[in-house]
């Protein structure tokens, strides 16, 4: 693996003060818009499966009974997978949902293990 350092940093620095703006605001219905919205985004570019899985992450703390979807940390795993050259942005929202990949590979060690 190679870290790369070609993604704009200002560009992600805005995005988490964004969603920060969010998260102490308790605005679900931002996130929920801004994961609508990456939903769409990711049929044409799979980089936007870490941003699904971090604002599922983001409703389900505001509201538990939404349920984080497997495929979505599935989609997140494959993608992060096939990275060869990470960036800021990966490393930076890998940071973000890494509690959520240890979740998935718990579940499947109790079926494979």
């Amino acid at each position: 693996m190679v870290v790369a350092s070609d993604y704009p940093i200002d560009k992600l620095e805005t995005f988490f003060d964004r969603v920060q703006v969010y998260y102490n605001e308790k605005n679900l219905l931002a996130f929920q818009n801004m994961l609508k919205e990456k939903r769409k985004a990711a049929l044409s570019n799979k980089k936007n499966y870490l941003h699904i899985l971090l604002f599922s992450d983001y409703i389900h703390y505001l509201d538990p009974n939404y349920p984080i979807q497997k495929s979505d940390l599935e989609n997140a795993v494959d993608y992060l997978d096939k990275i060869e050259v990470w960036n800021y942005f990966n490393v930076s929202l890998f940071g973000q949902v890494a509690h959520l990949l240890k979740t998935l590979l718990s579940i499947i060690k109790k079926f494979f293990w």
